[in-house]
């Protein structure tokens, strides 16, 4: 079982419970701490459950779970951080398809900040609440289905080279053009 205090939404060391399980589980499976910064991949089992997927990608972090559904992998649900200096801060939620709609999935993304165009962080107060009873919701979730223990399989991993350095660019413009009143944008 976890020694993570998962009473609140964030830790004592400042940083998302989410943020704290992940650590957890990426430092077991053999990313160093100081590669944290890195770019990363993770994919573990612990059946019956669905695969939990770990990525950091230039400075966003992925993780979450996937699901198959007509030979596409549907986020069930994702959550996505920006990294800057080991803090994570949440950019969005991206979660499973709403229904059909004769044909095409319609899935949820609730954007909880940006980065706008003068490099300025802009959070929506609304999202942000509920990113953080989710991101404690989906950590407590994930440590008692069993993700922290040692029975987890490694699926795939990609692991940092020691000799990459750590990217400082900290500007985001993938979601530059959106707008943070609208809590949720719907992708076909």
């Amino acid at each position: 079982m976890s020694k993570l205090d998962t009473r609140s939404k964030i830790g004592k060391n400042g940083k998302y419970l989410f943020q704290n399980v992940i650590e957890t589980i990426l430092l077991k499976h053999g990313v160093q701490e100081k590669e944290l910064g890195k770019e990363w991949y993770l994919k573990i089992g612990n059946k019956p459950y669905l695969d939990l997927v770990m990525e950091k990608c230039g400075s966003q972090i992925f993780s979450g779970h996937y699901n198959r559904q007509n030979e596409d992998s549907i986020s069930d649900p994702i959550l996505v951080f920006d990294y800057n200096n080991g803090f994570w801060y949440p950019e969005l939620i991206e979660q499973r398809p709403l229904h059909f709609i004769n044909g095409p999935y319609i899935s949820g993304i609730t954007i909880v900040s940006k980065i706008d165009e003068n490099g300025k962080r802009r959070v929506s107060p609304y999202n942000k609440d509920s990113f953080d009873s989710f991101q404690r919701m989906f950590a407590i979730n994930l440590i008692n289905q069993g993700f922290m223990d040692d029975e987890t399989e490694v699926i795939d991993t990609e692991f940092p080279d020691p000799e990459q350095s750590i990217p400082t660019t900290i500007f985001n413009h993938k979601y530059q053009n959106t707008n943070m009143h609208q809590t949720t944008l719907f992708c076909f």
